[in-house]
């Protein structure tokens, strides 16, 4: 069991690093990357054991990525595609993502007014989101998900399986509070997996609640 996680995260660390090193020539090694507040870039930014961070009124044409790093993101900016092996994302407010955001080890954080038009995903993190609204998906392995002051997920929730393991005793919680919406369906793999789902202040589920525990509060 130990061995394939390793694996896993082994492979998942090599594919991000080999999708920086063919990006081209834009990639800071051992080094982090700031950018200034007001600044426009149109290429992606890369880093391979640095964090990446991104001021307040920046446009990120590109995709931002980080080996071993973290990724921040300052207030109004418009960024693409957010990737980190081993770090955590933290978005400021009112932040525009035209694509997906994800962390393989490290927890995903939005604050208010936020936007992703895509999924977001954890493998090994949290997710936390504050009045944000995801265009799609909103899936982790082993993290807990919190939803507040009304945030929307406009498609799923899923507790994805493991990868090689048949270790399900940590318990995943699932909070949806005030005001919060999930469009679509909670649904966690396989069915034996320990899922709870917390619905309190208006917190809502259109869809169906699949191999889940709910707690209404």
């Amino acid at each position: 069991m130990f061995k394939n996680k390793i694996r896993y995260y082994f492979l998942a660390t090599i594919s991000v690093f080999l999708v920086i090193m063919i990006s081209g020539c834009n990639v800071r090694i051992n080094k982090s990357i700031h950018i200034p507040d007001g600044k426009s870039v149109h290429h992606s930014l890369n880093t391979v054991n640095g964090s990446i961070y991104i001021g307040s009124d920046c446009q990120i044409k590109g995709d931002c990525r980080s080996v071993n790093g973290n990724i921040k993101v300052g207030r109004n900016s418009e960024i693409s595609d957010l990737d980190v092996v081993n770090g955590g994302i933290d978005l400021n407010e009112k932040i525009v993502v035209h694509g997906n955001i994800q962390s393989v080890n490290g927890s995903i954080r939005c604050d208010r007014g936020c936007r992703i038009n895509g999924d977001v995903y954890t493998i090994n993190g949290d997710i936390d989101i504050y009045n944000t609204n995801v265009g799609d998906d909103i899936k982790t392995i082993n993290g807990d998900i919190s939803l507040f002051d009304n945030s929307m997920v406009g498609n799923n929730i899923i507790i994805k399986r493991k990868t090689g393991t048949s270790d399900y005793h940590h318990i995943i919680t699932i909070k949806i509070t005030e005001g919060s919406i999930v469009k679509g369906d909670i649904l966690a793999y396989p069915e034996h997996r320990k899922v709870r789902v917390i619905l309190s202040q208006g917190g809502t589920v259109l869809g169906t609640i699949r191999n889940a525990e709910v707690i209404k509060q």
